[in-house]
């Protein structure tokens, strides 16, 4: 800390004069050697940019798999999609009614929203969809599955990221990363 405070004043001290354009320019090029090189050798700092675009491809993922479940499940429940619109929530609904058309016998709280829960069931009562295939049904509990599973892997993925980007900065000397911004 205090070469750093020296070094502040030596610059403060300096004769403006003195200092030629050119100076200036190597000395901002040099800097910004130094800061670049640091962050690209700074492993803690790769590892959590490296996470947050694992975060970005896990989204594009469930997007994925939300509408291979959607283009499946409608034919058994059409107006599911319209009332249950985030796709973490949509499979654990799908999963949760499977095959069942009486939703009256389907307990999805704490699943949705109460309201939510509501409007699925009375919509239910008047919905034309036809029962699923037994493989087709399969199919679609196994993707929700995986949704669930890449669910859980980005929730560790930003956990990992939000309790460590504090130390990584400080000691990277980095502010303001934008850090596990990506959620659905």
């Amino acid at each position: 800390m205090a070469t750093l405070e020296a070094e502040l004043v030596s610059v403060v001290d300096m004769d403006m004069e003195t200092i030629s354009y050119d100076d200036l320019h190597r000395r901002y090029a040099h800097t910004m050697q130094k800061v670049q090189k640091a962050l690209e050798n700074y492993s803690e700092y790769n590892l959590i940019m490296g996470c947050n675009q694992l975060v970005f491809e896990i989204n594009k993922e469930i997007v994925m798999f939300h509408h291979f479940i959607r283009g499946k499940y409608r034919l058994q429940f059409p107006e599911l999609e319209s009332l249950v619109q985030n796709p973490i929530d949509y499979a654990r609904v799908v999963k949760k009614i499977g095959s069942d058309m009486d939703l009256t016998l389907v307990d999805l709280q704490g699943l949705v929203q109460p309201a939510t829960v509501m409007t699925v069931s009375f919509t239910a009562l008047t919905t034309k969809g036809k029962l699923l295939p037994h493989d087709t049904l399969e199919k679609t509990i196994d993707v929700c599955d995986l949704a669930l599973d890449l669910d859980a892997a980005r929730k560790k993925v930003c956990y990992f990221v939000e309790t460590n980007k504090g130390s990584i900065m400080e000691s990277a000397g980095v502010s303001g990363l934008g850090m596990c911004t990506s959620r659905l």
